[in-house]
Order: structure tokens, then sequence, then C-alpha cells
């Protein structure tokens, strides 16, 4: 609902540390993840160090993940305001 910046973390499985992906607003890309947790198993779950701030104007936005990258599964994400 308000604009600023917003921190995207990742929860994440992976055996070796692998993947990446940009993340666009409004097919504009306004961040890249990229991956170092090693978990040592696809269903072994951490958050992953590497968080993501992106700035959001005011209003309703669409959101899309651009993998470039495989080798992780995604368990869950979360927006928060940035401090």
């Amino acid at each position: 609902e308000e604009a600023g910046k917003y921190t995207f973390t990742f929860r994440v499985a992976s055996t070796d540390g692998g993947g990446a992906f940009n993340i666009l607003v409004d097919n504009a890309r306004k961040g890249a993840f990229r991956n170092t947790l090693k978990t040592g198993d696809w269903q072994a779950w951490g958050e992953s160090p590497n968080k993501v701030t992106v700035n959001l104007p005011k209003g309703t936005h669409q959101l899309k993940f651009e993998f470039t990258g495989g080798g992780f599964n995604i368990n869950t994400f979360t927006i928060e305001a940035a401090d």
C-alpha cells in the first residue's frame, strides 16, 4: 500500500548452493537473487543469507521471478518493509 524499500527473503533447499533468479516488478528487473546456501538435501530448508531490497512505488504491481540458474528449491519467500 505504501511506496518504499522492501526486502525479499527466501527459504531454500540446495545440495550445492546453486540457483539464481531475477525479480521483475511490472516487467522491469528490480533485483537479482543468487543462492549460496548449501543445505545438503533437497528438502532440508534454510533461510538464505542473501536478501534482495527493491524500491516499490505505491499501488498494485505484478511480481515475477525469472529463473536464470537451477539447482535449488524455494519453499517460501517473505516481503517486508526495509528499515
